[in-house]
């Protein structure tokens, strides 16, 4: 069948069964994805290292984070796109891939209302939203300012004073986000936004100065090294956004080409109120 054939076939209202068939397929080829990044990440890749236009070596590359961020984002990938079944039913579906397939050869589809309470609770896990609250501090009182004002929490907290910066190598960053309790990291002195990170430690004689003599800086200087999962949840959301402006883009080329539906073209309207688009 042909790539057409395909998306034809999945937006035909009595092929259901294929649709769900074709989301659980792509929920289940995570699995892959999952395999194929820790290849990547022991093995890396091996990328020609050219000076003055020959190829004089090879360097082994081990950048994964639009994979990561590929991994991460998939089930949420598959929600954007507008999913042709509840996400039980995909779960659901994935669960019983054998049975999946016959049902769409025989022109059926897995309802909703047909799964027990149990198969769905098995196929999906804890429900999000009660996952995403435990554990969740609660807010701090109320604060105000020197003129009586109620502060947000994030005044009350300078989240203004937080920041990134690039470590000497480049690629990697920095930051002088509060690290947890005991944190054995990398430490860096930055004395401006212009200005190269210079790793410091603790003078062991002295926890207040550094090793260079110098004071331990303050927070808007004091910057430390990522943690791994910090630069990975940075790399998905990188991932996430480049992956969204894509869309969008491919969303106005088709615009601009005449292809867009009534509902994309209102869309582009509402992200555009200055009239910038449609132009």
């Amino acid at each position: 069948m042909s790539r057409e054939s395909a998306y034809a076939l999945r937006r035909r209202a009595d092929a259901r069964g294929f649709a769900q068939a074709w989301d659980a397929a792509r929920l289940l080829a995570a699995e892959h994805l999952v395999d194929l990044a820790w290849d990547r990440a022991v093995e890396g890749e091996l990328r020609p290292l050219v000076w003055h236009g020959e190829v004089v070596g090879e360097v082994r590359h081990y950048d994964n984070r639009l994979l990561l961020g590929l991994i991460a984002q998939n089930r949420k990938v598959l929600v954007e796109q507008g999913l042709v079944a509840p996400p039980e039913v995909t779960a659901a579906v994935a669960l019983d891939w054998e049975a999946a397939l016959e049902r769409a050869e025989r022109g059926e589809a897995l309802e909703a209302d047909a799964l027990g309470q149990d198969q769905g609770e098995r196929a999906l896990g804890p429900a999000q939203d009660e996952r995403e609250q435990e554990d969740v501090p609660p807010p701090l009182p109320e604060e105000r300012d020197l003129d009586g004002e109620v502060m947000d929490e994030a005044q009350q907290l300078e989240v203004g004073l937080y920041r990134f910066h690039h470590a000497p190598d480049g690629e990697s960053l920095l930051t002088n986000w509060p690290a947890s309790e005991g944190f054995c990291g990398q430490w860096y002195r930055v004395a401006s936004d212009e200005a190269e990170a210079e790793p410091i430690a603790r003078d062991p004689a002295d926890p207040a100065m550094a090793d260079d003599g110098e004071e331990w800086p303050g927070l808007e200087e004091a910057f430390r090294a990522l943690l791994p999962a910090e630069a990975e949840g940075i790399a998905r959301m990188d991932a996430a956004r480049a992956a969204a402006q894509a869309a969008r883009l491919a969303l106005y080329a088709r615009s601009a080409c005449g292809l867009t539906t009534a509902a994309e073209e209102a869309s582009l309207r509402a992200a555009n109120p200055g009239g910038c688009w449609p132009r």
